[in-house]
Order: structure tokens, then C-alpha cells, then sequence
């Protein structure tokens, strides 16, 4: 029987029992009944072209095929076409050829060209992680009982299995920052960027600045991040699956970078104390005027810099220049903005807060207890004045309302995941602790 299609000028279609999606080149048309009739649903522009669809189970679909400009080559719906979001890939692929989804949700997207390396999802399309490098799968994908089929750059069969292996490494990260709760980028101990797209259970390579010494990665805005190292400058808008490096405008051996809740201003420090200052997001930088001391990371808040030198004294940034302002802890060793306000840990554990400048820095009560913090390093502010305390032997839980509460051995650093997880990082490996 030949009907007229739904849509116009067709590009792809998928059948999943009785659902039928048909994607034209300006809308789609999807049907519950077998095709016998048709709903219509706007077609997402961040693909240029649709080479092939995928339903992973009822009402939710997966489009690949040619990223538009600054678009994505997959995208997830999981109200029925209604709404998409591009789905982030653990490496860049403009063009994805055909997508099968197998066993448990299992899903495997392959590229245009096999170079670019076929990815493959076990939470039905949700995150991706690479398929061995020697796979080169390109071409074409089917589901089997047991796995999948694809073709390969040598004209050969290759088979998948259905169960994806778990590809990432026991990496010790040195900085990381989330730019959502799932979706990670750090910086390795020794070299490397690394990205994780499931909150830092797993953390793969990327394929850019192998050899350097990266120092820290920080948020710029959205999914835009930046890293710095030795003499380098690199710079991502997509989360870390693309790079770009950024020119130096001195012989600046970065550091540490930090951003505005903007995005606009940005603070690079330098291992000689130099700071290099943006006004772009960090498309250019120059020179800043020389601070009174070295300094560690700045902290953006309310709109100004503050900052810890390594001597311990406190700074505020005035009109592009740092002036000392009185401490109210003695020793302090850390300096956040959190939730609450700018929240300052010194080395015996004790926290003061900064919430309103009009009334001043206020001390934190909290029942220190057995437990209490010594020789404390660093700190996560929390809501409501509680927070994250690193010691040299653990890491404490404290809070105004409650005793100490040790959480976890100590590290060389933690970062907090945006989900209520907490990243410990060391020199062995990286480590996710789950909320509860």
C-alpha cells in the first residue's frame, strides 16, 4: 500500500512495535498506532540532517546524524519529540552515521567516518563512553540477540558486545570542576585533561594537550571551561569535548584560573605571583597590576575579588587594585564563596562568614566535640552554614546545629559534585562518594 508521507522531503524513519517516527527536513510525525495516524512535532535545528532514529522505549526517542553549527550530532527526547537536548559525547563526532539500540538499553552510535571512533551508552543514551580505538566501526549498526553488528574501515563485520565494559581509568585528578551535575572536566596529577559524563565515576582522556602539565580547570559559564598549565591556556565551550588554546600575553606559568559568576572577568595567577586578568570570558588577557602578595585562588563574590595570600593575610579587590582588610580568624587557610556568603576556615578548624558587608564577618559556632578539625587545609561551604572540612586525617561534616561528623579519609583535595556527592581527590585516584 503506498500512502503519502506525513512530512515533507523524508530523511529517516524508526519503528519500535507499533510507534513510528518519520523525520522530515522541517518537521517530524510520530505514530502509536502503526502509522495509521500521525501526530507533528517540530524538528530540532542543532542537526543539519537526520540519518537515522532510535526509540529506546515508549516515548523516547534519539536523532543522529550532522551537527548544525554549534549543534550536536545526537539529541534525546523523552517526552515523545515534544522537547530535545543535545547529548554530550566523551569525544567530538560532527556526523553519526546510524544508531541500534540492543540488550538493556544498551545503545551504540556509530560515526560517519571510523577514525572518528563509535561510542556506545549503557543508560539508554544518556551518557556515552568510547568504543576501543581498534574497533573502527563506521557505516552502519544493528541490534543482534546477543550484541550488535557493524561495519568496519576494512570492509569487515564487526561485532559489539552488548555489555559495555567499564573504560575508565583510576586517574588522580588535580583540579575539577562540574558544569553540571553529571558532566565533569579535570585536570590529571602529572598531565592531561580528563572528562567524566556521569558525575566522575568515570573519568576518560581527552585527546588534547597530552604532555602538559595542567595546574586547574574552572567554570566559565554554561558548559564553557578553561585550563591552565605550563605557558598554556585551553579553553572549551562544549563541556570538554572540544578545545581550543588561548595565547599567553607573557611567559606566565599558570596556576590557578578563576571567573565571575558572569563569565566575563577572569583571574589567572601565575607561578611567580603575576596575575593575568580577562574581561571576555578569557578570550584575551592581559597583564594585571602586581598583587601586594602571592596570592592562592581569588574568590568572586558580589561582584569584587577576594583573596588569601599564602602568608595568611586577607585581601579585597578595589578598583582593579588589592588592599589588605583586617582577618577574623586567626591562621586562615582557606577562602570560599559558598551559598551562604564568603566563608573563611582557618588552620584550627574554626569558620567565619561574610554575608553582608554592611554588618561584617560573623564566627560560625559549631560544636567541635572529639572531632574537632586540626590542622584543617581546606573546605566546601554548605547551605545553611554547615560545611566540609579537610583535615590531615579526615574529612569532618560540621555545622552550627550538630557535632562533627567524620565522612571520609583524608585527601589531597575535595570538590563537591553538584549533586550532593563529594570528589576526593589524591595522588592514588579519584574517588566519588554518593549522597545517601
Amino acid at each position: 500500500t503506498v500512502r503519502p508521507s506525513p512530512v515533507a522531503r523524508p530523511e529517516a524513519i524508526g519503528a519500535l512495535h507499533a510507534q513510528v517516527l518519520i523525520v522530515g527536513a522541517e518537521a517530524l510525525a510520530l505514530s502509536d498506532d502503526a502509522g495509521a495516524r500521525f501526530v507533528h512535532r517540530p524538528r530540532p535545528r542543532a542537526l543539519a540532517r537526520v540519518r537515522d532514529v532510535a526509540f529506546v522505549g515508549k516515548g523516547t526517542l534519539l536523532l543522529a546524524g550532522d551537527a548544525a553549527d554549534d549543534g550536536f550530532a545526537l539529541m534525546r527526547s523523552e517526552d515523545a519529540g515534544r522537547s530535545w537536548r543535545g547529548v554530550l559525547l566523551p569525544r567530538r563526532l560532527d556526523q553519526i552515521a546510524a544508531i541500534a539500540v540492543g540488550h538493556d538499553g544498551v545503545v551504540v552510535a556509530v560515526p560517519v567516518d571510523a577514525f572518528d571512533g563509535a561510542v556506545r551508552s549503557a543508560d539508554g543514551g544518556r551518557t556515552f563512553e568510547p568504543l576501543p580505538p581498534g574497533t573502527l566501526a563506521e557505516g552502519a549498526v544493528i541490534a543482534t540477540a546477543t550484541g550488535f553488528l557493524t561495519g568496519s574501515a576494512q570492509g569487515a563485520v564487526v561485532g559489539v558486545d552488548a555489555v559495555a565494559p567499564r573504560l575508565g581509568l583510576a586517574v588522580p585528578l588535580h583540579a575539577v570542576v562540574y558544569t553540571h551535575p553529571q558532566v565533569a572536566v579535570g585536570v590529571g596529577q602529572t598531565e592531561g585533561l580528563y572528562r567524566s559524563l556521569d558525575g566522575g565515576r568515570v573519568w576518560q582522556p581527552v585527546m588534547v594537550g597530552r604532555g602538559v602539565r595542567f595546574w586547574d580547570v574552572a567554570r566559565i559559564a554554561e558548559h564553557a571551561v578553561m585550563a591552565v598549565g605550563d605557558g598554556v591556556l585551553w579553553r572549551s565551550d562544549d563541556a570538554g569535548a572540544r578545545w581550543d588554546q588561548r595565547p599567553l600575553p607573557s611567559s606566565c606559568q599558570a596556576r590557578w584560573v578563576r571567573f565571575d559568576a558572569d563569565g566575563r572577568r577572569g583571574t589567572v595567577g601565575c607561578a611567580d605571583g603575576a596575575l593575568l586578568e580577562s574581561i571576555d570570558g578569557g578570550l584575551d588577557w592581559r597583564v594585571g597590576a602586581s598583587p601586594p602578595a602571592r596570592l592562592h585562588p581569588v574568590a568572586w563574590w558580589q561582584g569584587k575579588r577576594w583573596a588569601l595570600s599564602v602568608d595568611g593575610r586577607l585581601f579585597s579587590d578595589a578598583s582593579g587594585a588589592f588592599v589588605a582588610i583586617p582577618s577574623p580568624l586567626v591562621r586562615p587557610v582557606d577562602l570560599i564563596a559558598g551559598p551562604d556568603g564568603l566563608s573563611v576556615l582557618s588552620a584550627a578548624g574554626e569558620r567565619a562568614l561574610l554575608s553582608d558587608p554592611a554588618v561584617g564577618w560573623r564566627a560560625l559556632p559549631q560544636r567541635l566535640g572529639v572531632h574537632a578539625p586540626r590542622d584543617a587545609r581546606a573546605h566546601a561551604p554548605l547551605a545553611g552554614g554547615a560545611a566540609l572540612v579537610l583535615t590531615e586525617h579526615q574529612i569532618v561534616r560540621v555545622g552550627p546545629d550538630a557535632a562533627p561528623q567524620p565522612i571520609a579519609p583524608a585527601a589531597d583535595g575535595l570538590r563537591l559534585t553538584g549533586d550532593g556527592g563529594l570528589l576526593l581527590l589524591d595522588a592514588q585516584r579519584t574517588s566519588l562518594l554518593e549522597a545517601r
